[in-house]
């Protein structure tokens, strides 16, 4: 997916952070920090792990996402790159289901996405 910013979304996503921190103008920082913090699931996600730099191309997320007292639970996977300063793109993979080596996989996939630029 990938999301335009609006100019205020700009100010308020990107340029705000990157004076508070000394940072980069385009940075998968400010995509992964406003997806994370805005989830639709966040209530629902267990097991959160991230990794990845802010000065590399992407940065991803993986976590679990269950109904508590059910044991329907699926495997959530992100990556996060910036392509140009107003242009935020988030990869989403998923699966219900997610056995040890479909999880290897999914992180293998994540870890070869690469912008060519």
């Amino acid at each position: 997916m990938y999301y335009k910013l609006i100019d205020k979304e700009k100010e308020t996503l990107v340029d705000i952070p990157k004076k508070a921190i000394n940072g980069q103008d385009i940075s998968p920082a400010y995509p992964f920090a406003y997806f994370k913090n805005y989830s639709n699931l966040k209530s629902m996600e267990r097991n959160d792990i991230a990794w990845g730099k802010p000065t590399d191309d992407f940065m991803f997320r993986q976590n679990d996402v269950g109904i508590e007292g059910t044991e329907y639970w699926q495997k959530h996977m992100y990556g996060y790159a910036m392509v140009a300063d107003d242009i935020f793109v988030n990869i989403h993979l998923s699966k219900v289901g997610c056995s040890t080596t479909d999880s290897t996989e999914m992180v293998n996939i994540l870890n070869s996405l690469k912008l060519v630029k």
